[in-house]
């Protein structure tokens, strides 16, 4: 045991005046280097804030058997809280500046998310919106590739409809991808839930898929599904990295919150999309029957 260790236990002041009359360090690694390096007595004093806090320990040592005299004792005491109240005005203006640089650094991000999401929405077609939503992605994420699949609700199936830095081998074999498959996408397809995979190597139910990771350059993935404001899944974002990682936690709700936008984005073109459909059918419809559609007010014809 040191003098550091016994004062932290005690929450006392230890004082040694001569080590090699120390019952708890004969014989220790601590006794050994004492009489190696010639001090011959030391004591120790917890560094306790005005606030009660513990916040280190002051040791002393002198080259000759030795013991402080009680008003040595009390102007250590003195030395001792102002060093403790230093000490924790230092940590707690280092934890104002973090505070502070994780704000700037938050609001920073905020105000690129709602860019990122203005972009989105000044899109009109549908592709040129899965594409934009897949680079903004890649950015809040710090990504190195990714894709966005789209879901067959008739087949159950994921279809690949942006991608970004796959070659054509990845992008036939993930072609069409179901919630049986063991991909980081098919797990989330499964569960309705997001899948991280922070490194492939790693990950057993990948492993017949390390190949075609290995041949397309990543050794991370996350897979978050796409769900609709009804709850129905509409398709599944994925982003690759070239290093094991995770993404952070803030990264992640950001991520959530731009999804959200992504989600609705969707869902417009998708219903924009089957009004279209149906105007076109009923267009198709009346030029076959030569029928049309007409107003007639009754009270000036």
């Amino acid at each position: 045991d040191s003098t550091c260790g016994m004062a932290l236990r005690s929450s006392r002041r230890v004082v040694v005046p001569n080590v090699e009359n120390c019952g708890f360090m004969a014989g220790t690694e601590d006794l050994a280097i004492y009489l190696q390096t010639g001090i011959r007595a030391v004591q120790t004093t917890p560094l306790v804030s005005r606030s009660g806090v513990l916040v280190g320990m002051l040791s002393t040592h002198w080259r000759e058997a030795h013991e402080p005299s009680e008003r040595d004792l009390r102007l250590l005491d003195v030395v001792a809280r102002q060093t403790a109240d230093v000490i924790e005005r230092a940590k707690a203006d280092s934890t104002v500046r973090e505070r502070e640089a994780q704000l700037r650094t938050e609001t920073k991000s905020l105000a690129r998310l709602n860019e990122l999401s203005s972009r989105l929405w000044q899109t009109s077609r549908l592709q040129e919106g899965l594409d934009e939503m897949l680079a903004a992605s890649i950015e809040l994420l710090g990504a190195d590739k990714g894709n966005v699949q789209l879901l067959n609700d008739g087949r159950g199936v994921l279809t690949i409809e942006a991608q970004r830095g796959f070659d054509r081998d990845f992008l036939n074999f993930f072609r069409e991808v179901s919630a049986e498959d063991d991909s980081a996408c098919g797990r989330a397809l499964r569960s309705d839930e997001r899948i991280i995979i922070e490194d492939v190597e790693a990950d057993d139910l990948f492993a017949p898929l390390r190949p075609v990771a290995q041949a397309a350059g990543f050794r991370a993935v996350q897979s978050t599904p796409l769900i609709g404001r009804d709850g129905r899944p509409l398709g599944m974002l994925s982003t690759h990295f070239c290093l094991p990682h995770r993404p952070s936690e803030q990264d992640l709700r950001r991520l959530d919150l731009y999804i959200r936008q992504a989600t609705d984005f969707i869902e417009r073109c998708q219903i924009d999309e089957a009004l279209w459909e149906s105007e076109e059918r009923l267009r198709l419809a009346q030029g076959i029957a030569q029928a049309g559609i007409f107003d007639w007010d009754v009270r000036t014809n």
